[in-house]
């Protein structure tokens, strides 16, 4: 009986963790947008507390892009570039903007050449942003999952 009654409650906490997980991914990196590009390069970048994360892809997607350096400017301004695991790169954003247009100048050295690509940021991406484009999509992930499990709970117990 009590075997029974675990099987009954195991969706819920396969549910639970679903929901963990989504919550976890949803307050994670904000989607990369595309900034700008060259005949080679693709620059793509969101913006993060305190940073704005970049990739750097090759625009032909079937060739490998092995990068060897990368720096970045806004305004002039020199940012740390850190690489991380997962292939992007973290640019620290000064704690105080410099006044002016927003323009971000990314110098990557790949395949013994060096090319320079720039974008104009944004005002929300170059300050503190407030996180509230986080929050929402956090609130639209707990939601949709919510709607599924209850969907699935309703018609697990209509065919049983």
């Amino acid at each position: 009986m009590r075997a029974l009654a675990a099987l009954r409650s195991m969706p819920l906490h396969i549910g639970a963790l679903i929901l963990v997980f989504a919550a976890a991914h949803a307050a994670g990196d904000a989607p990369l947008r595309p900034l700008a590009h060259s005949a080679t390069l693709t620059l793509e970048g969101a913006r993060v507390p305190g940073a704005l994360l970049v990739r750097v892809r090759a625009s032909d997607t079937a060739r490998p892009l092995s990068i060897s350096a990368l720096g970045a400017t806004l305004d002039a301004q020199p940012l740390a570039a850190s690489a991380r695991a997962d292939g992007t790169w973290q640019l620290a954003l000064p704690a105080t903007p410099a006044p002016g247009p927003g323009l971000l100048e990314v110098r990557v050295s790949h395949d013994g050449i060096t090319e320079l690509l720039s974008a104009k940021l944004p005002q929300a991406a170059r300050g503190e942003s407030t996180g509230a484009g986080i929050h929402n999509q956090l609130f639209w992930w707990v939601l949709n999952i919510a709607i599924v499990l209850i969907a699935a709970l309703a018609i697990s117990r209509r065919t049983s």
